[in-house]
């Protein structure tokens, strides 16, 4: 009795004993390298390369130039990316963000103009109002559609495109749409020389990083892309949170394409037609 006793003690006593390889020395944990490692190093390789073969690339002015031109990409591939994450996509964007420019610029636009028979002669603080309420439109519809009806987002979107492409054309009508008084938000430099966009654009990224990383609507956000029925079963409302996303985009959208209207001063039925 006494040496069964002892066998499960010593077992015990060994259990509890810290692991060691072979050689009688402790393990080490091993530390995995970021996701974002490639990236980074891919990125400062390209600023150094180009920094040597060209005396104007790393500059102060010439940063800022990249920064602006990235900036208003980069507020639409931010909120893009919190849907990505949600096992969504929305297709539109570029077409949306066309859309609510053009709205903008035509209801801003004098009735009796010939440019557009759509111009509804509006101050510039009324346009914005009407593309306001043109980005809530195209949430709402997004939303609606892959929410409530049930359709898959890739299709919702890719019909939407074609939707705000074709009227953005029949909106302008096929010529430019000017408009006066709009050259703050995409040119003016508040601070330090920095362009409005570029501070923008750095805003934007600080709220989705910390809405992702520590509030419950991204932590959720996450659950519904790892495992959507695994998420509503365990009690997120998941239709709401992705209706949210959607609504999210579309204000970023709008952000974007009205900083690309004051940058340009007008519209055209073509512009975003890249993206």
């Amino acid at each position: 009795m006494e040496k069964e006793q002892a066998i499960p003690a010593a077992s015990r006593a060994g259990s509890r004993a810290p692991s060691s390889t072979a050689l009688g020395q402790p393990r080490r944990r091993q530390r995995n390298l970021p996701e974002s490692a490639a990236l980074i190093a891919v990125l400062v390789a390209l600023v150094v390369f180009f920094s040597f073969t060209s005396e104007f690339f790393f500059n102060y002015d010439n940063l800022i130039n990249i920064m602006q031109n990235v900036a208003v990409i980069g507020i639409i591939a931010v909120p893009a990316t919190v849907l990505i994450v949600a096992g969504q996509v929305d297709l539109s964007v570029g077409s949306a963000a066309g859309f609510i420019g053009m709205v903008m610029a035509v209801a801003a636009t004098p009735m009796d103009a010939n440019t557009s028979p759509f111009g509804l002669g509006l101050s510039v603080g009324g346009a914005l109002v009407v593309a306001l309420l043109a980005a809530v439109l195209i949430g709402v519809i997004n939303g609606f559609f892959v929410t409530a009806v049930g359709l898959n987002s890739i299709i919702t979107t890719l019909g939407t495109l074609a939707i705000w492409r074709g009227l953005t054309k029949v909106l302008g009508d096929g010529q430019t749409i000017r408009i006066d008084g709009f050259g703050t938000l995409g040119i003016s430099r508040p601070v330090f020389n920095i362009p409005l966009p570029v501070i923008l654009f750095a805003i934007v990224i600080a709220v989705c990083s910390l809405m992702l990383k520590y509030t419950v609507y991204g932590r959720s956000m996450y659950a519904i892309g790892a495992n959507l029925e695994a998420a509503r079963l365990s009690g997120i409302r998941v239709n709401r949170l992705i209706f949210a996303g959607f609504m999210l985009n579309a204000g970023m959208v709008a952000l974007a394409g009205l900083i690309r209207l004051s940058q340009l001063g007008g519209c055209v039925g073509e512009c975003w037609s890249g993206l």
